[in-house]
């Protein structure tokens, strides 16, 4: 998770190739592929809530 300002962004890797039908050490597509998910962390009603298709502005410039 990285916080800037009021706002918190989670990142999560994920391997859509994968479905576990092919080996690991297959150099494949498949096992070489991963895709780097992000997005806002809120709470709603009291919980933690995460929109994966809400559209994210990040900077991920350091801070001076």
């Amino acid at each position: 998770m990285v916080v800037q300002g009021d706002t918190g962004y989670v990142f999560s890797f994920t391997y859509p190739g994968r479905d576990g039908t092919v080996a690991e050490d297959d150099d494949t597509p498949a096992t070489r592929h991963s895709v780097l998910q992000v997005a806002a962390a809120r709470v709603v009603g009291g919980r933690p809530h995460c929109d994966r298709d809400e559209p994210v502005v990040l900077d991920l410039s350091p801070a001076p």
